[in-house]
């Protein structure tokens, strides 16, 4: 399944409108108050109030808005001496949507960024375990008569991000990710599912590298995965 990616839509104008909007929106409720912040007689807005409305804005995030991880270079593929030809077929993307989780007010989604992480990740570890990727096509859409290696293929199954606390608690992230292996005829000769998870601080979404530390997080969670992977001995005995 085809998921067009959804474009990040908080640039740094955006920001301060929301910042400001909530910074209004907290003074508004509190002038006239007569609560000991403001005076009793409906008085313009004073400089305390200003100063509580800009830090709650701050610290709420002011509007809802989407992010996009921005993952770190992917590792490289480096062949050792007599490694044996292996195809590797596209990602498949098998979630419904792309939405991974909310921290605060901030949608966090991740599209082709993340399968594409995940192509390239799994291309380094099958290098690392003595086998030279080569693209391949899809068995499942193309026909592989003519390739002459045996083809891995894996699908994101799941992937979710949340913490009840965007400063004070880390985020979670979890993985589902299914790989299968089959003969050069496209036939299907192993299938297993394997989870990774990944915890990390990410906080504010008005915080400055809040992308990059968010695709930090879910490249450790993708690490993970096929380093699981790597460790099942029937799948590297089936590849082999």
């Amino acid at each position: 399944m085809k998921i067009e990616p959804t474009k990040p839509v908080a640039p740094v104008a955006f920001r301060v409108v929301c910042l400001f909007a909530g910074t209004l929106s907290s003074c508004y409720f509190s002038v006239g108050s007569n609560d000991g912040l403001t005076k009793p007689d409906n008085q313009p807005m004073t400089r305390r109030c200003l100063i509580i409305g800009l830090i709650s804005a701050l610290l709420v995030g002011g509007c809802s808005v989407v992010f996009n991880p921005q993952f770190p270079p992917g590792p490289e593929v480096t062949l050792k001496g007599g490694a044996k030809a292996i195809g590797l077929a596209p990602v498949l993307e098998g979630r419904t949507d792309t939405m991974l989780g909310k921290i605060g007010l901030a949608q966090i989604v991740a599209g082709p960024e993340l399968t594409n992480y995940l192509y390239q990740s799994l291309s380094a570890a099958l290098a690392q375990n003595g086998f030279a990727p080569q693209n391949a096509p899809d068995p499942g859409k193309a026909s592989t008569v003519g390739f002459s290696a045996k083809i891995v293929q894996a699908t994101l199954q799941s992937a979710t991000l949340g913490t009840f606390d965007a400063i004070m608690a880390p985020a979670q992230i979890s993985l589902s990710v299914a790989i299968r292996a089959y003969d050069p005829a496209g036939k299907v000769l192993y299938s297993q599912t394997y989870q990774g998870e990944s915890k990390g601080y990410i906080g504010m979404h008005s915080q400055a590298g809040y992308e990059t530390r968010t695709g930090e997080v879910l490249s450790q969670a993708v690490n993970q995965v096929l380093g699981v992977a790597m460790s099942d001995q029937q799948l590297l005995k089936v590849l082999n």
